[in-house]
């Protein structure tokens, strides 16, 4: 059917982010929760001790979630609006934004 399988991320980049009275609460499934203090404090302009992240399930650990980038932007937009914000990449955005697609063959 398939020759090829594109190994395209089966799970989406999703993160949920509140900015409220000058701290930042997240909820994302990242493999690295320093590297979002890091890149939220750095992004809202506050210290990293006021950027809380909880870190959901994120189902097979396979790199990708350990760049913080959609967290970083939900965390933005909520500053922003003032309000809670949810951030989905779909498949597309995500390997649209991913520099490498890797093919492998079916079995």
């Amino acid at each position: 059917m398939f020759r090829f399988w594109r190994t395209l991320r089966w799970k989406p980049m999703v993160a949920l982010a509140q900015f409220q009275d000058g701290k930042a609460t997240l909820w994302a499934p990242t493999q690295n929760p320093q590297a979002v203090q890091d890149i939220v404090s750095k992004e809202l302009g506050i210290s990293k001790e006021d950027v809380i992240c909880h870190v959901t399930l994120l189902g097979g650990g396979f790199g990708r979630k350990s760049k913080p980038d959609y967290v970083a932007e939900a965390a933005v937009l909520s500053k922003r609006v003032g309000r809670p914000v949810k951030v989905v990449w779909t498949e597309r955005t995500t390997s649209s934004l991913t520099t490498t697609t890797l093919s492998l063959p079916c079995i």
